[in-house]
């Protein structure tokens, strides 16, 4: 039995390889009547930052950075806001100069979600909370063999409950 297709998540890291695969999920809901929901996840560093500094300057000094971390909180903290919303102004202006520049890409995303964290984890669980029909995503340029498939992808790929489209970025 095949599922309706309703609900795409496209799932972007703001390269110029994820137009072709905007373009192509807009076609697809309007085809299918459905939504999009515009996603970018940044990611966490895959090092713990904190087991880093203590094994290289000691818990005393760790202890000390930690103070003068926590004087400077408040910036930090609206600098982590102000990332997301500049991120959202970005896939927002993307949208809007894809639908200008397309005559046929009219349709605007249902939501634009910022996430922090692995990116395959992220991706997988938005897509199973704002219930997904299908997970788009972009293939990168590779030197070598032309297209690449990133290791996220593989991820995504190989735990995902719905379908998956790797689209490839175009030729030009």
């Amino acid at each position: 039995m095949v599922r309706d297709i309703r609900k795409i998540l496209f799932a972007t890291d703001l390269s110029k390889e994820c137009r072709n695969s905007y373009f192509y999920a807009v076609n697809l809901a309007v085809a299918c009547q459905g939504t999009i929901t515009l996603l970018n996840v940044i990611q966490s560093p895959p090092i713990n930052l904190e087991m880093q500094v203590k094994n290289l300057l000691g818990e005393t000094s760790y202890d000390e950075i930690m103070r003068e971390y926590e004087k400077d909180a408040r910036s930090v903290l609206i600098g982590k806001r102000a990332e997301s919303k500049i991120i959202e102004s970005a896939l927002s202006k993307f949208c809007e100069n894809m639908m200008s520049g397309n005559p046929g890409c009219f349709l605007q995303p249902d939501e634009i979600l910022v996430r922090k964290g692995e990116v395959a984890k992220e991706i997988l669980l938005t897509a199973k909370e704002k219930e997904s029909d299908l997970i788009i995503l972009s293939s990168h340029k590779s030197i070598l063999s032309g297209a690449s498939v990133s290791k996220i992808i593989k991820g995504v790929l190989k735990l995902s409950s719905v379908p998956v489209i790797v689209v490839p970025p175009s030729k030009q």
